[in-house]
């Protein structure tokens, strides 16, 4: 504790603040049990992607958007918003949670070929559901998530396709979804 108070008494214009997100997906997840990657690690090699807890309900975003939520908060901190010290919750709105089995479907919409069941066998107990208020971050500094479910889906998937098709795309595919989220999220000054 001496080394945690000493820094921060010598140091009176550091600034921070605290972050979590809510479940997040975009390209690049390869983590096991998590349903995202496993359901396109299945459906890469034909397989049936095996579904647990299709009914829980989880604050899914893409991962642009905490992004975004950690350099705004960190913009804000810099020009002296008085949020120094404090936590922030970052998800979507809480109309906008959707069921595992609703982010299974649209996948599926969106990869050709799909197979997918409900798996009985549960390795670990899950809640059924989780959200997450944001209201604090929107409040305080006003920022706002702008993908919905779908387009956050959508997101995600192309940049899988893009990895199968050819691993040399994936670089460009990422770039394009930056830009088009800030597009979207305004904060293009021109057209890249």
């Amino acid at each position: 504790m001496y080394y945690y108070n000493s820094f921060f008494k010598d140091n009176k214009h550091i600034r921070i603040a605290t972050a979590r997100a809510g479940n997040v997906v975009g390209g690049g997840d390869w983590n096991k049990n998590r349903l995202v990657p496993d359901c396109i690690r299945a459906w890469s090699n034909k397989k049936i992607a095996k579904i647990k807890n299709p009914k829980s309900t989880r604050p899914w975003q893409h991962v642009l958007e905490p992004l975004n939520a950690y350099l705004s908060l960190a913009a804000a901190l810099d020009k002296g918003y008085k949020i120094n010290g404090e936590s922030f919750n970052i998800g979507p709105t809480n109309k906008n949670s959707y069921k595992v089995i609703d982010v299974v479907k649209l996948m599926s919409k969106l990869w050709s070929g799909t197979k997918w069941c409900i798996s009985k066998k549960l390795s670990f107990k899950e809640s059924n559901l989780l959200k997450l208020n944001s209201s604090k971050i929107k409040e305080k500094i006003s920022w706002n998530p702008v993908l919905n479910f779908k387009k956050s889906v959508e997101f995600t998937v192309n940049w899988y396709k893009k990895f199968n098709k050819d691993t040399s795309e994936v670089n460009w595919e990422t770039k394009n979804q930056i830009v088009q989220y800030m597009k979207i999220k305004k904060i293009l000054k021109t057209d890249l």
